[in-house]
This record gives structure tokens, C-alpha cells and sequence, in this order.
């Protein structure tokens, strides 16, 4: 690490000229030069303190504490075995980060830019793989990771992207691979970097209601800023309007089904049950990849248009099963026992999920309030019915 703002200063000003600067790969402790003294016990008490100085200040400290809203993107690593390639990993990461600034959800970094901030002393190419990330990431507090690989198949190029969540050790979406010519990579980056911000938004905006989820892949992040609007106008009742833009959605983004099972539940609440059974029935014919989370998650809206209320909550049960870690998952669940006739399940699952709810799927506020006072009510607790409408009136409105 550096050992002075001196030595530091250079290389932050080598990261602002044309030719770019070059990563820090190794400093140098400064040296102090001393005047010779007639005085030895003035020497000593200089030598003594000299030595403190220099220990304290090479002391490593301890990594800063993870931020979850700061991401850090590396170069790809090279897998075809053809140096020619090696240029590729620079353009992937460079396009990712540019990618994920404009998306406005986190502080973005690169390689050399962390390897400034956190004082790092290797090189650049060694950072492609897993650990030597982590190890980047940890150094500057990142709390996600983007990094990939790209290796020939047949006459293309097949580029991969994870975007990982190191606080929570899981990756909040599956990146879909893309093949691009070899002879000309760049064609075909642009969708794939839309992929990469979709899943920065699946992992940091709270909306989704979807974080914790398994088995989900990233939509392009166009089509998630029309989801994203879409839900703006599900929790202010404008169901049509909802529809609509989920629509609109899933058109931009087909193989992304959870857009098509929002679809379903606005129809449903605008009265539409012959539209839902329409979208299942397309969901089911078009053989689409379906996760297993979302085929629950369609089962229960399709089971509330045949007024099956146990067959919705088995559905909902099955979600909160398959994504554990999930709190609108748990939340789903318990308000669906409410439909059943169990009060005293849905306030106590509500009751769990409720801080966490709130936070993943910040437009549904209202709604669990709602649910919560509800089951409050049918169990004739009155009292905390009314301390729930006072915590619901406390809260504003997030839409």
C-alpha cells in the first residue's frame, strides 16, 4: 500500500489521462532522508521513532466494511487459448461498467480503479478468476461481483457473465450466455450488457419482490424500466394499466416469464379470470422455460379464478418453500391462510415477514398492512388491529 498521499497522487492521476494510466502494481516505502546529529541520544529517540512510524503505517488495515450497493466488474478471462483474444476482456469489462452507471443503482467499479482504492499489488490478468476477485472486491467493500469468461464453441465465441452477491453468497440471477462471431466479438455485446444490468436491478432494486429467488434469469434491463412501471401502477389499483405495461414487458423479453404471471395477477384484480386462463393456457402451449417459482406462482392466481383457495395456498406454500430466504415469498404465504380461515397463521407470518416484506417489494406497504389488520381483526384482537392501522398511517404511501 502506499505510504504517503505522495505516492498515491500519480497513479489517481493516471487514471484520468487519454492513454488511461497504468494499474498500480507495486509501491515502494518511502524513504526518509536524515540530517547526521552531534547529538547520539538525539539520534536514537529519531531511529526509535522512525521505526514505530514505519511499522504503523505498513500495517495492513482491515478491509472496509461490504457495501451492498457497490459493484465491482473484472476483466473476463481469456478461455479460448488464442492471445489474440486477450483484448476482448478489457472491451467486456469497460462495456459492463459504462452498462451498469447508466443504470443509476450503484457505485460501479473497474479493476484499476479498485486496485487504486484498495492498494492491490497484481496484475490485472490475474483477477479474471474467482478467488483473486472475491479478494479485489473485499479490499474495497464491494458488496457484488461481476466477472466471466469467454471460450470458442464451434465457429463462435460463447461469452458467460455471473453477477454475484458476496454478502448473501448467492447469485440473484442466471446471466443468459451469448455467442458472438469470432472474427468480430463485438456484435452481440450490447444485449448481453443489457442482461448484466437486468440482474443488478433483480439484485438491488426492491420492487422485484423476487431477490432470493433460485432459478431465475435475467430480463434486459430495457424491459425491466416497463415492468418497473407497470408495478408503479399495480399497487395504485390501475390494474388495466398494469396489464398493459407488463405486457408490453413480455414482449420485449419472452423468455422472461415472470413477467407474463404479473400480467395474470393484474388481470385477475381487474376482473379479467378469462384473460389469466388465456395466459396460462399460452404459458403451457408455448412450452416456455418456466422455473419451477414461477409455475407456483402462476398455479395461485389461476386457483383464485376457480375459487380453489386451498389449492392458491399450497401454491404459495410451495413458493416460500422453494425460495426460503425470500421474505415476500414467506409473506405470499401468510396472507394466503387468511383465505382459508386461519387468522392466527396469517398474523403470525405476517408478522414475521413484515420488515423484510417491506424492504424487497417496497410497493406492497399497504397491502400487508391491510393483511395484517385483517387477520387482526377476524381473530378479534382488536387492540393490535388498531395499533397496526397506526403503524399503516405512520408509513406513506411508496408509489
Amino acid at each position: 500500500r502506499w505510504q504517503s498521499a505522495e505516492e498515491l497522487l500519480p497513479q489517481l492521476e493516471a487514471l484520468t489521462t487519454p492513454s488511461g494510466g497504468m494499474t498500480p502494481t507495486q509501491t515502494q516505502p518511502v524513504t526518509v532522508k536524515r540530517r547526521r546529529s552531534v547529538w547520539p541520544l538525539g539520534v536514537g529517540v529519531a531511529v526509535a521513532a522512525a521505526a514505530i512510524l514505519v511499522g504503523t503505517m505498513s500495517r495492513s488495515p482491515a478491509p472496509p466494511p461490504t457495501q451492498p450497493n457497490v459493484v465491482l466488474v473484472v476483466p473476463f478471462e481469456n478461455a479460448t487459448g488464442d492471445a489474440t483474444q486477450d483484448a476482448l476482456a478489457q472491451l467486456l469489462e469497460t462495456a459492463i461498467k459504462e452498462g451498469l452507471q447508466q443504470t443509476g443503482l450503484a457505485e460501479v467499479l473497474d479493476s484499476r480503479a479498485a486496485f487504486v482504492i484498495g492498494g492491490g499489488d497484481a496484475p490485472a490478468a490475474d483477477i479474471s478468476t474467482a478467488t483473486p476477485a472475491r479478494r479485489l472486491a473485499e479490499s474495497v467493500g464491494a458488496g457484488l461481483l461481476v466477472m466471466g469468461r469467454y471460450l470458442p464453441v464451434s465457429d463462435s465465441l460463447q461469452i458467460e457473465a455471473s453477477l454475484m452477491d458476496l454478502s448473501a453468497r448467492i447469485e440473484p440471477a442466471r446471466i443468459r450466455a451469448v455467442r458472438v462471431p469470432i472474427g468480430s466479438p463485438t456484435e452481440g455485446i450490447e444485449p448481453f450488457v443489457q442482461r448484466v444490468m437486468g440482474a443488478l436491478a433483480m439484485a438491488l432494486e426492491p420492487r422485484w419482490g423476487v431477490k432470493f429467488v433460485p432459478g431465475l434469469q435475467a430480463p434486459s434491463f430495457d424491459s425491466y424500466r416497463e415492468y418497473r412501471t407497470a408495478v408503479g401502477f399495480f399497487y395504485r389499483a390501475q390494474y388495466r394499466e398494469a396489464g398493459q405495461g407488463f405486457a408490453r414487458a413480455f414482449a420485449m423479453e419472452p423468455q422472461f416469464v415472470l413477467y407474463a404471471v404479473r400480467q395474470a395477477y393484474a388481470l385477475y384484480y381487474a376482473g379479467d379470470c378469462v384473460g389469466v386462463d388465456s395466459i396460462g393456457a399460452a404459458l403451457r402451449a408455448q412450452r416456455l422455460a418456466i422455473s419451477e417459482y414461477e409455475a407456483h406462482y402462476l398455479d395461485r392466481v389461476l386457483a383464485w379464478c376457480r375459487g380453489d383457495w386451498e389449492a392458491a395456498l399450497r401454491s404459495a406454500k410451495a413458493m416460500a418453500r422453494l425460495a426460503p430466504r425470500s421474505p415476500y415469498a414467506k409473506y405470499l404465504a401468510a396472507r394466503s391462510t387468511i383465505f382459508v380461515n386461519r387468522p392466527a397463521e396469517a398474523a403470525a407470518g405476517l408478522r414475521e415477514a413484515g420488515v423484510g416484506v417491506m424492504e424487497e417489494e417496497a410497493t406492497a406497504v399497504d397491502n400487508f398492512y391491510a393483511d395484517l389488520s385483517r387477520a387482526f381483526h377476524l381473530l378479534g384482537r382488536y387492540a393490535e388491529e388498531w395499533e397496526v392501522n397506526g403503524e399503516w398511517l405512520a408509513n406513506p404511501r411508496t408509489v
